[in-house]
């Protein structure tokens, strides 16, 4: 017997900015000249917060990181391409009906992106925004060793403090403590905000 709901719709992480990660994508999206493929778009959302977490000490949205097959993904970003998420900000993206190209739908802002975010960006795409999807995938697999190889089907959580030491933070662990306290400290401010 599964213990799975078929009606079941994953959460996003505690703190999750789905306008921001909507934007982000939709960023990315612009960038490629309207359309981009799903799995190279969850690999330059990883890549950007790794940059984030790199430069500032910060992601540049409360998401929960994974390692499934194709790579290490942000899990709430991934979960809102693929319409996995109740916020009506993913209803901006939409999938071909090959469900593997992303494009916008609709007006999409950049107002929860600040300057320092769109430099992110900016950095991640002129890095990685030539490869191709696959070429982006491989990469991560070498460069990216927080990253474990997983079977098919399979998902392991990575844990912040382990790439907050891959990027060279000094002291991850306490990092990591502090990042988490401000990802509840904004959930907490979502809630009541949003009650």
């Amino acid at each position: 017997m599964s213990i799975a709901q078929p009606d079941y719709k994953p959460e996003a992480a505690f703190g999750f900015d789905h306008l921001k990660s909507v934007q982000t994508i939709a960023y990315f999206v612009r960038k490629a000249g309207g359309s981009e493929h799903k799995l190279k778009l969850i690999k330059l959302v990883y890549l950007a917060d790794r940059l984030s977490f790199q430069r500032r000490g910060k992601p540049l949205n409360f998401d929960s990181y994974f390692s499934l097959p194709h790579g290490p993904v942000a899990s709430s970003a991934l979960n809102g391409m693929d319409h996995n998420l109740n916020d009506p900000a993913w209803d901006s993206l939409a999938q071909a009906e090959n469900r593997k190209d992303v494009t916008i739908a609709a007006d999409v802002a950049e107002d929860h992106l600040s300057r320092a975010d769109r430099s992110i960006l900016d950095e991640t795409w002129n890095e990685f925004g030539g490869m191709t999807a696959w070429e982006i995938r491989d990469w991560t697999h070498k460069n990216c060793p927080e990253y474990v190889e997983v079977g098919p089907a399979a998902s392991l959580s990575i844990d912040i403090s382990e790439i907050l030491a891959q990027v060279g933070i000094n002291d991850p662990d306490n990092s990591a403590r502090n990042i988490r306290t401000l990802q509840k400290e904004v959930g907490r401010l979502g809630r009541l905000r949003a009650a």
